[in-house]
Formats: structure tokens, C-alpha cells, sequence
């Protein structure tokens, strides 16, 4: 049975969220997510957990089944053969919103210095679309004779002082913005040799 669940008071967007339960093996995970996190996390003890206790916190998925939160939750649930898992269904108004959720769902998590850098990658993506849709929509008003829009911060990440690195180190937690740029470099070194085929 589907609850409904409105949040158009939400702070960051309107959005309803339909509870259910949906087939594991009908859901995909979202394209974003292997690459900032990977695929071969060890789910072995959130298996045993799962399996113990037989619930499950519901994976945040779109309409379409794509899983937004709870990838280790769903890989899980897979592996223990479960027919329906719970889920909130979420209705995202584009896909800058959809890889936020992603990111936020995640900021608690522990993660390798990699991920924290490839999740520094996204924000840096976010806040770059974020600030061009801000000046077309500025634009728009402009030329139409309404006062320009001005422009707001869209994350925290625009909103603190220092250069771009230094907010996305602070962002991600990897301490100073030289050590996120050497990191940044680590990261982008592995990219390369990977599309090499040299996944040593």
C-alpha cells in the first residue's frame, strides 16, 4: 500500500514523497554513484545487520526506479533475496537535484580520501550549473525590464570565503585546499590510467 507523504514545506524544494515497497531487482542504481563511490564497498556486515534484524531504512528512488539513497542498503537486500524492499518514491525537478540528494544522503558516511575528492568533483558540478542557471534566469528578467535576479548562494560552497578548492576541501571534509588539489591530481591520475587499461 502506497503512503503519501508531502513536503512542500521543505526547505530546499517542493517535493511528495510516496512510501511503497518495489521488487529489488526491478531498481537501478543511479549512473553517479559507482563513480564517485565505487562498486566493491564490503557489504558484509550490513548483510549480517539486515539479516538480523529484518528491516531495512526505505531507499530513496525516483519514479523511474533509480535509486538515489541506499545503494548498500538495496546491494544487501539482493544479496539476502529479498522480493520488495521499502522505498520512498521522490520526484526530482532535474538531475542537479537528483546528484545533491545523492551527495547529502551520503555526507555522513565514512569515505576514502578518493570518494571525498570525486564527491568534491560533483559539488563543483552542482555549484557550476547552479550559477548558470542562475545568471540565464537573470538575464531573462533583465531583458524582459524586471530587476535582475541576484544571486543568492545555491550551497554552502558559494557562500564561505577563499578560493574554489579551499571550499570544496572544507565541503568535503579533506582539510586544506592544497591538499584537496594534490588529492584532486592522485585522482585524476587514476582516471587515466584506468582509461589505459591499467587497473593496477
Amino acid at each position: 500500500m502506497d503512503t503519501l507523504l508531502d513536503l512542500s514545506n521543505s526547505a530546499d524544494h517542493n517535493l511528495t514523497s510516496i512510501f511503497s515497497e518495489k521488487d529489488p531487482r526491478l531498481l537501478q542504481p543511479h549512473s553517479r554513484n559507482s563513480s564517485i563511490y565505487g562498486e566493491n564497498e564490503d557489504i558484509t556486515e550490513l548483510v549480517s545487520l539486515i539479516r538480523h534484524s529484518q528491516w531495512v531504512r526505505p531507499l530513496v528512488i525516483t519514479k523511474e526506479g533509480t535509486i538515489i539513497s541506499g545503494h548498500r542498503r538495496w546491494k544487501a537486500v539482493l544479496q539476502l533475496g529479498w522480493k520488495t524492499v521499502p522505498v520512498e518514491v521522490r520526484k526530482f525537478p532535474d538531475e542537479i537535484t537528483e546528484l545533491q540528494t545523492l551527495l547529502l544522503e551520503n555526507a555522513n558516511r565514512l569515505k576514502t580520501t578518493e570518494q571525498k575528492v570525486r564527491e568534491g568533483k560533483a559539488w563543483f558540478e552542482i555549484e557550476s550549473k547552479a550559477a548558470k542557471k542562475r545568471m540565464s534566469e537573470g538575464g531573462k528578467k533583465s531583458a524582459s525590464g524586471d530587476k535582475g535576479m541576484e544571486n543568492f548562494p545555491y550551497l554552502c560552497l558559494s557562500s564561505t570565503k577563499g578560493t574554489t578548492r579551499d571550499r570544496l576541501a572544507q565541503r568535503v571534509g579533506i582539510g586544506s585546499g592544497r591538499t584537496y588539489a594534490k588529492a584532486s591530481k592522485v585522482v585524476e591520475f587514476i582516471d587515466q590510467q584506468a582509461c589505459l587499461g591499467n587497473l593496477q
